[in-house]
């Protein structure tokens, strides 16, 4: 089968199988041509195509129903029936291929999870060591010895017993700020809310949590299908537009897109009403009850709780720290500089690893370089995604307002009245007003309290004209079935 393109979508033979066993999982049974179109996005034309080899690989019951339409039934589950080595393989392939790509995506996590509190574990270890190679240092030696030592160390054990009390801090602050039930007598009893592994809060922290909106366009596929079914095939340019809350522009693009999908058309009525008809969609058995159009979502910066990305924040500030710390230490003395008094953890990690090739570049990039580029990384990524999704859901507030006015535009149309505009309307609001007004006949005129008046007469007409056309239409259903492939025929 040949690559098709739908809606700017590239649709691949191995996409559409997918598309297709997804939709007929939801029901095994009964669903139409046009169900499984409407369920999988797939548009009709490309359903029709492939479902009989579909049907075939997953031995699929087909009926035919006294209108002519196929309809789809798998009793027998979703087993290919396809046993050779080359069918063996490609699923072979394909499941491999899918477990591939979780074990990059943990693995990817877990080394976000290693830079991040690996890093903050490691510099907290190399503070303890410095402050116990102190100690052993100032008892070893004459009073003189530990006099010296310790002015000349002193700086050194203040910044590592620093970070010693942070680290103990920001362990209690976790453990106290964690969710409980309250006190059962002998111990805080933990809430029961499901628990979300360490390596996934941090990932949400710098990456974001999935896109509320990613399967947008699949449940408007659903939502416009299922509409459109329930309203006898037939909608019309303003009802279209008051539903998506797109402008008369937009909305006219995706009804055709719609009716390319599920091969709709154009009709024009005795008044000149244009109403767009989807015939092919009355062919459904497997409607929502109450279809509602799916509106865009806000985006959240975070799932994770407060108190625990401001522990994220507090360790990469600790990386961050200990990073520059590390790399100042190194320029410092590749210019000649002498030991100071906070050179103290420096000197120590380096007889740590004084032993190894090339200790000295090591431990520059190692614990300089590596960890204070990640924690720029960590900071920079989080206030970009900040700084972005702020943009992206101000624009979508806004948008929101305008929609509320399309839809209030509609819904006037239908009761055939006029729809109050207040004097002190905003821009937008005359904006839309202007660009509907340009679409058809209208009507408006100031009330004695210097409120606007309208009234849309296309849209009247259209509504008129939708409630006419839905009072022929036939109820949707595939009616009686005259053939059934797993009968014999009489």
């Amino acid at each position: 089968m040949s690559a098709e393109t739908a809606k700017g979508r590239d649709i691949t033979d191995r996409s559409i199988q997918h598309a297709l066993l997804k939709a007929c999982k939801t029901r095994r049974n009964g669903l139409s041509t046009a169900d499984i179109s409407a369920l999988s996005g797939l548009p009709l034309p490309v359903v029709r195509q492939a479902a009989p080899a579909f049907a075939d690989e997953f031995r699929g019951r087909i009926q035919v129903s006294e209108r002519g339409e196929l309809i789809w039934s798998f009793p027998q589950g979703f087993t290919s029936r396809y046993t050779g080595f080359l069918p063996r393989t490609r699923r072979i392939l394909e499941k491999a291929r899918g477990i591939t790509l979780k074990i990059l995506s943990t693995l990817f996590k877990g080394w976000i999870l290693f830079t991040l509190v690996g890093y903050f574990l490691l510099f907290v270890l190399l503070s303890i060591a410095s402050v116990v190679a102190l100690s052993a240092a100032s008892m070893a030696g004459n009073s003189e010895g530990r006099s010296s030592r310790r002015s000349g160390g002193i700086g050194g054990f203040f910044l590592a017993s620093r970070f010693i009390e942070l680290a103990m801090r920001l362990w209690l602050y976790s453990e106290l700020t964690r969710p409980s039930d309250g006190f059962n007598g002998r111990a805080w009893k933990t809430k029961n809310v499901k628990k979300t592994p360490l390596h996934q809060s941090i990932f949400d922290f710098v990456f974001g949590p999935p896109d509320p909106n990613a399967d947008l366009e699949e449940r408007q596929t659903r939502a416009f299908a299922d509409i459109v079914t329930k309203s006898g095939g037939v909608t019309s340019l303003g009802e279209y537009s008051g539903l998506s809350a797109e402008s008369p522009e937009r909305a006219g693009e995706q009804l055709l897109g719609w009716c390319s999908r599920f091969e709709g058309r154009v009709d024009v009525d005795d008044e000149g009403t244009v109403l767009y008809c989807f015939d092919a969609l009355l062919e459904r058995n497997s409607v929502s009850r109450t279809p509602a159009w799916p509106e865009e979502k806000e985006r959240v910066w975070s799932t994770n709780r407060k108190s625990l990305n401001r522990a994220f924040i507090l360790i990469n500030g600790v990386n961050l720290v200990f990073g520059s710390y590390f790399v100042w230490q190194h320029l410092h003395f590749a210019a000649g500089g002498l030991p100071g008094s906070l050179s103290f953890l420096y000197q120590v990690t380096l007889s740590l690893v004084a032993a190894l090739p090339a200790a000295i570049p090591l431990l520059y990039i190692a614990l300089g370089l590596v960890p204070l580029a990640f924690s720029l990384l960590f900071w920079l990524i989080p206030l970009f995604r900040y700084r972005t999704l702020s943009r992206f859901n101000r624009t979508l507030r806004e948008k929101r307002k305008e929609d509320t006015l399309e839809r209030a535009i509609w819904t006037a149309a239908q009761g055939e009245k006029a729809l109050k505009v207040h004097r002190d309307a905003d821009s937008a609001t005359r904006r839309i007003l202007a660009r509907m007004a340009a679409l058809g006949e209208t009507e408006s005129h100031t009330d004695e309290e210097g409120h606007s008046l309208w009234r849309f007469k296309t849209l009247e007409r259209e509504a008129r004209a939708l409630e006419k056309a839905r009072k022929t239409s036939r109820r949707a259903g595939t009616g009686s079935v005259i053939f059934d492939s797993h009968k014999p025929l009489s």
